[in-house]
C-alpha cells in the first residue's frame, strides 16, 4: 500500500508539474507572438517611412530634370539668338557700307548733304547728263569693256559691248554676237556682218526683234563632244555600251545572214543517197543544205548504222553546238538594254544634286540657271534610252531568229529520224 501511495503521490507530482510547464510554454508562446507582433509593426512603419523618403526623392529627381531641359532649350534658344544676332550685325554693317557708297555716290565730299546748286544748276547738269547718256546709247562708236557668258556653259569670253538703240551686240577677238538680258551669247551666225559695221566698213547691222526667241534653237544647240563633256563621267560607261552593242550587232546581222532555210525535202533526199550506198552523194546533199543545218545532216549521215537512241543524241549535239554560236553574244545586248538607262539616270541624278549643291552658293532666284543644270543633267538619261532601245530590240529580233533556226533544225533531225 505504500508503494502504491508512493507511486500515486510521484504521478500526482508529475501531472503538477507537466501542467506548470504547459502553462509556463503557452505563457512563453504568447509572449514571443507578441514581441513578433511588435517587430512586424515597427518594420511596417519603417518600410513606410522609407517608401515616402523615396517618393519625395523622385518627385525631387523629376523636378531637376525638368529644370535640365528648361535650361538645355534656353541655352539652344540662346545660341540661335546670338548667330541671329550676328547675322543681323553683319547684315547691318553691309547695308551701313551701301548707304555710304549710296551717298558718297549722289553727294559730294565737299557737300555731303546739302548740295550747294540751285535748281537750274540741277536741272543743267541732268541734261547735260541725259544728252551724254542718250549719245553713249545711240553711238555704237562707243564700246565698253564686257565678259560674255557662251551658250550651254559658265564660262565667259572678255570683249566689248555697244549699243545701237535697244540692241547689244558683243565683238571679241574670237567670237561675236548679239548679247541677251542676261549677257549670254548667241546669234553667232552673223558675226562677220556685226565684226564689219564695229569696224566702220559696213553700214548694215543685223538686229534681233524678237529678243532671242528666233536664235534659241541655235542658242541651245551643241554637238556631241560637247554633250559628252556635259554629261559628265556617266557618259562614257554608256557610249562603251553603246559600242560594244554596235559591235555585237554588226557581228551577229553578219552571221544571220549567212542562215539560210535549208530545202524542203533535203532530209528525205540524204536518207534515200544513203539507203543506195551513195556515201559521197549523201554528204554533197548534207552539204548543200546550208549553215546550220548542213552539220546537222552530216553528222546525222556520218553516224549511219547507228540505232535510233544514238542518232537521236548526235542530232541533240549538235544543236546545242549551233544554239551556242546563234545566242553568242546576245547577253551584251540585254545587259546594254538593262544597263545603260540605269546608267542614264544616275548620271541625271548626280548632275541634279550637283545643280542644286551649285544653288546653294548662287542663290534660289536664278530660273534659268537651274532649267540650264537639269538640261545639261538630263542628256545622260537621253544617251541611256538612246543606247538601250536599239538593244533591246536587237536582241528581241536576233533571239527569236536564233529561236526559229532551232526549230527548224529539230523538224529536220524529226524528218531525218522518222524517214519522212
Amino acid at each position: 500500500m505504500r508503494r502504491i501511495f508512493a507511486a500515486a503521490a510521484v504521478c500526482a507530482c508529475a501531472c503538477a508539474f507537466a501542467s506548470d510547464l504547459k502553462t509556463s510554454a503557452y505563457e512563453s508562446a504568447r509572449a514571443a507572438e507578441g514581441e513578433l507582433a511588435e517587430f512586424g509593426r515597427v518594420r511596417a512603419e519603417k518600410i513606410s517611412e522609407k517608401r515616402a523618403e523615396l517618393d519625395a526623392l523622385s518627385a525631387q529627381i523629376r523636378a531637376l530634370r525638368g529644370r535640365e531641359e528648361a535650361l538645355r532649350s534656353a541655352l539652344a534658344e540662346r545660341a540661335s539668338l546670338a548667330s541671329a544676332s550676328a547675322f543681323c550685325d553683319s547684315r547691318a554693317g553691309e547695308l551701313a557700307a551701301d548707304i555710304g557708297e549710296f551717298s558718297a555716290s549722289f553727294f559730294p565730299a565737299s557737300a555731303p548733304f546739302a548740295p550747294r546748286s540751285s535748281a537750274a544748276e540741277c536741272l543743267q547738269k541732268l541734261e547735260s547728263e541725259s544728252g551724254a547718256w542718250l549719245e553713249k546709247l545711240f553711238n555704237p562708236l562707243a564700246p565698253a569693256p564686257f565678259s560674255a557668258k557662251l551658250p550651254g556653259s559658265r564660262e565667259k569670253i572678255a570683249g566689248k559691248i555697244f549699243r545701237v538703240g535697244a540692241f547689244e551686240y558683243f565683238v571679241s577677238p574670237t567670237r561675236a554676237g548679239f548679247l541677251d538680258s542676261s549677257g549670254v551669247l548667241y546669234g553667232e551666225k552673223f558675226a562677220p556682218e556685226i565684226r564689219a559695221f564695229f569696224a566702220g566698213e559696213s553700214n548694215v547691222l543685223p538686229a534681233d526683234v524678237s529678243g532671242g526667241a528666233i536664235f534659241a534653237a541655235d542658242r541651245n544647240a551643241r554637238d556631241i563632244f560637247e554633250e559628252i563633256s556635259l554629261g559628265g563621267i556617266w557618259m562614257y560607261p554608256i557610249l562603251f555600251l553603246g559600242f560594244l552593242s554596235a559591235a555585237v550587232f554588226a557581228y551577229k546581222l553578219a552571221y544571220f545572214a549567212r542562215v539560210r532555210r535549208a530545202p524542203e525535202g533535203i532530209a528525205r533526199r540524204v536518207k534515200e543517197l544513203l539507203a543506195r550506198s551513195d556515201e559521197d552523194g549523201a554528204l554533197e546533199a548534207a552539204r548543200s543544205a546550208g549553215y546550220p543545218y548542213s552539220r546537222l545532216l552530216l553528222d546525222l549521215a556520218r553516224s549511219r548504222g547507228l540505232p535510233r537512241a544514238a542518232l537521236e543524241e548526235v542530232s541533240y549535239e549538235s544543236m546545242l553546238e549551233a544554239g551556242e554560236r546563234l545566242f553568242s553574244g546576245l547577253s551584251v545586248l540585254s545587259v546594254s538594254a538593262a544597263v545603260a538607262p540605269l546608267l542614264g539616270l544616275l548620271g541625271t541624278v548626280t548632275g541634279i544634286i550637283k545643280t542644286f549643291g551649285d544653288l546653294s552658293f548662287s542663290g534660289a532666284g536664278q530660273a534659268q540657271f537651274i532649267s540650264a543644270g537639269i538640261s545639261e543633267a538630263l542628256i545622260t538619261t537621253e544617251y541611256g534610252l538612246v543606247v538601250a532601245i536599239p538593244a533591246y530590240v536587237a536582241h528581241a529580233v536576233f533571239s527569236r531568229r536564233a529561236k526559229s533556226v532551232l526549230s527548224d533544225m529539230e523538224k529536220l533531225a524529226s524528218s531525218y529520224l522518222s524517214g519522212d
